[in-house]
């Protein structure tokens, strides 16, 4: 299980970290009691490493410690802006598809996924997480030999009607 949960406050005298929301399951590892591991993440003050990097959502400034031999003058720095590289969207309800496509030898990347404020990503598979490319109502549809990366949630998904 993969959940996701903004911090709303830390009580240092206790040792207890509130979350802004709930989870459906119990956090712990392989049905024990023991607390589950858990890594905190986009926290400028945890940035120790090189090659680790946070960005202020309000400021929109990205900090980053550079690795070894990395020049910052000439990066290539990217920031995704869409949730989904291609929608392929058929209507199977009303018996239209979209169908014989081939996709060959094609890169798609950079996507990106924020979870909706009232969600923390505990679903079963995350079931309700979009796939950067999505199929709705689509028949014999090939992808061959492409890459998928960089896209911060499922690669393809099949949904209604394929």
């Amino acid at each position: 299980m993969d959940t996701h949960f903004p911090i709303q406050s830390i009580d240092p005298a206790e040792n207890i970290v509130y979350f802004d929301r709930y989870s459906r399951r119990k956090l712990t590892d392989d049905f024990d009691n023991r607390g589950a591991v858990y890594y905190v993440n986009n926290v400028l003050e945890g940035m120790d490493k090189p090659g680790e990097w946070y960005l202020s959502k309000s400021t929109k400034k990205l900090y980053y410690l550079a690795k070894e031999g990395e020049d910052l003058t000439t990066a290539n720095v990217v920031i995704p802006q869409l949730e989904h590289i291609l929608l392929i969207k058929g209507n199977p309800l009303e018996n239209q598809f979209v169908e014989h496509l081939k996709f060959e030898g094609i890169s798609f990347q950079h996507a990106k996924y924020e979870l909706p404020p009232d969600e923390a990503g505990d679903y079963q598979a995350s079931v309700h997480v979009p796939g950067a490319i999505q199929l709705t109502g689509a028949k014999n549809i090939t992808f061959e030999k492409c890459r998928i990366k960089n896209v911060g949630t499922y690669a393809i998904e099949f949904a209604d009607g394929c």
